[in-house]
């Protein structure tokens, strides 16, 4: 039987494959398992919720920045539920994230995070814009590229529209 070091140089030799396969960064292979298990008893305490919580990991993080700022330009960076319900219908323009994405979900979660944050608007900030999707996407059981790459898209698009006041 091998010893405990023989164990974690064979984690870390998988981690590497994994690396190297997907091409992304390891850490943001670490995030995406952390958010995985971010449940789990021992990653419950206080010191590490927040590192679990954190989705910093995302990739293209510039791209959905982007639109959360778009969206949010006339409410002083604040997200309305209206506006995460159009972020979600740009979600569900893709046939095949359609029948995964549930509008029921998307607003029962945006509840959720609204009552959490006690806010008396009901809008959310750009983390909790990030939580939510992540949500999401636990919800739906699709990978987070999917949902990323499908908002990211739309960054630019979306910057117009705020320009020119199409976003209420």
């Amino acid at each position: 039987m091998e010893g405990p070091g023989a164990s974690a140089a064979a984690v870390l030799g998988v981690l590497r494959a994994l690396v190297e396969q997907c091409g992304a960064s390891l850490g943001d292979v670490l995030g995406q398992i952390l958010f995985r298990h971010r449940r789990a008893e021992p990653l419950q305490g206080s010191m590490h919720r927040a590192t679990t919580e954190d989705a910093s990991w995302i990739d293209g993080h510039d791209d959905l920045r982007e639109v959360y700022r778009a969206c949010t330009r006339k409410d002083h960076g604040r997200m309305r539920r209206s506006q995460w319900l159009k972020i979600v219908q740009l979600i569900q323009r893709n046939p095949v994230l359609r029948t995964k994405v549930r509008h029921a979900d998307a607003d029962r979660l945006f509840y959720s995070i609204t009552t959490r944050n006690k806010d008396p608007n009901r809008t959310i900030s750009i983390n909790e814009f990030m939580q939510l999707l992540l949500m999401l996407i636990e919800t739906s059981g699709l990978h987070p590229w999917m949902i990323f790459f499908s908002v990211g898209a739309h960054a630019k698009q979306l910057a117009a529209e705020a320009q020119a006041g199409g976003w209420d």
